[in-house]
């Protein structure tokens, strides 16, 4: 449905395998909300979605600003590196 555009493991463009670099964004945002949310020990089901809705509603735009620019720096590293391992 989306030639060249989707990257999956049955489509034309392969999915990478196991590849932290190449998920930044997702990687970092579950790390970072789960030490927030988490950080004054939720003691029910309540509590805990009342903690993902606040802690969401506080990233700072210019966080998600920087974590995707830094995304962006490791696609084009990738790219640089014909999709081989990207330096540290």
């Amino acid at each position: 449905m989306f030639p060249g555009r989707i990257i999956s493991w049955f489509g034309d463009v392969p999915w990478p395998p196991g590849s932290p670099d190449l998920t930044a964004p997702d990687y970092f945002l579950w790390g970072y909300l789960k030490s927030k949310v988490y950080c004054n020990k939720p003691h029910n089901t309540m509590q805990l979605k009342e903690n993902i809705q606040n802690e969401i509603r506080a990233i700072d735009v210019g966080l998600l600003q920087r974590v995707m620019m830094s995304f962006q720096h490791r696609l084009q590293e990738c790219v640089e590196c014909h999709g081989g391992y990207l330096k540290m």
